[in-house]
């Protein structure tokens, strides 16, 4: 992305930058707007219940988004919206993906969780 360019928003569920389209001999070149966000999964609100009666509470998906085309590609699914998110680290930003899954409904459910800052350059 073009560096200074990310914006978290969303209570930290939506990161937007601008991509980098190239270079035109003496600078970054800007693209179009691209946006990660989390979402519910189908049938699903994030309220602390099972509203899709699968065994897994709050459950979505991290989904990529061009807003220059609305081209959307869901990248993860059984995503953990409660453990999951953006946070602004200085120059970079903080990704907290968190998954888990059933294992079965009288056991609960497992999950894992993973972080990662990133920083932009253009």
């Amino acid at each position: 992305s073009m560096s200074g360019s990310p914006v978290v928003s969303g209570s930290g569920t939506t990161l937007t930058f601008t991509s980098t389209a190239g270079f035109d001999g003496t600078a970054p070149t800007p693209g179009p707007l691209i946006r990660f966000y989390f979402r519910a999964s189908q049938g699903e609100t994030v309220n602390g219940a099972d509203d899709n009666l699968n065994g897994i509470s709050d459950e979505g998906e991290l989904v990529r988004s061009d807003l220059s085309t609305g081209a959307e590609i869901v990248i993860s699914s059984a995503v953990d919206m409660n453990g999951s998110g953006f946070v602004m680290n200085g120059t970079g930003v903080t990704i907290t993906l968190a998954s888990f899954g059933s294992l079965d409904r009288r056991y609960g459910s497992f999950g894992v969780s993973r972080n990662l800052t990133v920083y932009p350059r253009n």
